[in-house]
């Protein structure tokens, strides 16, 4: 297991980077979500789950989520206001409490998710 990773959020996808030397050696980097464009990508400190902010111009947006270091990706159902639809999921950052997440999205929201992001309020 790396000692550090470098999550990177390009238009092109995800970048990750690993070190194992205290950040002065790295991997080559590892491109995952590969035509999404990333916004926020984080690690969740509490279960080391990875969740990425995505958009495409065809699909639009999704949140999606790794337990397994990037390898698979699970895609949520995601925030939804239909009096105001989500453009992009613009930052997420996990809460104090398990299973809270919270998500901002444009144009100007902000979701609160109490179970991991299955639902959202």
């Amino acid at each position: 297991m790396a000692d550090t990773t470098l999550l990177v959020g390009t238009r092109k996808g995800l970048l990750k980077l690993d070190s194992e030397s205290g950040r002065s050696e790295w991997s080559e980097p590892q491109m995952f979500l590969e035509g999404w464009y990333i916004t926020d990508a984080i690690r969740d400190s509490r279960d080391g789950r990875i969740w990425a902010c995505c958009f495409n111009d065809i699909y639009g947006p999704k949140l999606s989520f790794s337990d397994d270091a990037c390898e698979s990706w699970t895609d949520v159902d995601g925030p939804k206001n239909p009096d105001e639809p989500v453009d992009k999921f613009l930052e997420g950052r996990a809460g104090t409490e398990d299973g809270v997440l919270f998500c901002g999205a444009a144009p100007g929201q902000l979701y609160r998710s109490d179970d991991s992001g299955k639902t959202s309020s």
